[in-house]
């Protein structure tokens, strides 16, 4: 599926969670089948080199199908935004995750060695990563921080934010504005460091 917008929304993907909701298995394996590939295109769409995003899609569905059973899902015709959300949220934390086993594990280490090209390309994002910690933990203005954290680390959506937050979408677009602005700057600033050493 090319296309990131959510598919049949509110009616077929309500009607399958309501199904699921109440014991229905057939509608578990629909749920699945339907929604497996689309969840797939849109965590691959933000982590694009990624071989471990089939996983994160099998286990977000799993996620949420069990979250249905247990209603912990308030709005069944809402339930492909919380699919995507816990897909994205999930992949977040990977790779989190896959950028600390890189930095501490030396087999990593002596792989990536051995492959110059992967050298730079995972130390230009480890890097970018850092960069984007130190950006968000500069920012003084506390619902600043929240925000960033939210749509940059959770991959939550400007309207969801905007909603919890109950801010309008000019402020959210300023902050997101300077945040990005900071976050050039102090990524440039470090590989222009890094070349005068």
């Amino acid at each position: 599926m090319g296309d990131e917008s959510e598919p049949s929304r509110g009616s077929a993907a309500g009607e399958l969670a309501r199904r699921i909701m109440e014991g229905d298995k057939d509608a578990e394996s629909q749920f699945y089948e339907k929604y497996y590939r689309w969840l797939v295109f849109i965590i691959r769409k933000r982590y694009v080199e990624s071989s471990w995003v089939e996983d994160i899609a099998q286990e977000a569905l799993v996620v949420t199908i069990t979250s249905l059973q247990d209603a912990k899902v308030e709005n069944p015709d809402r339930v492909l935004g919380y699919l995507r959300r816990t897909g994205l949220r999930m992949a977040a934390r990977f790779m989190t995750r896959e950028n600390k086993q890189l930095l501490s594990d030396p087999q990593v280490l002596a792989e990536l060695e051995a492959s110059p090209e992967n050298v730079a390309a995972k130390t230009e994002w480890i890097d970018l990563i850092e960069c984007a910690k130190q950006c968000i933990d500069d920012l003084t203005v506390p619902r600043d921080r929240d925000i960033l954290r939210r749509y940059f680390v959770l991959g939550a959506e400007k309207g969801e934010i905007c909603r919890d937050l109950n801010l309008d979408s000019g402020l959210f677009d300023r902050v997101l504005f300077r945040a990005k602005g900071r976050l050039r700057e102090l990524f440039t600033k470090k590989h222009l460091d890094g070349r005068r050493e």
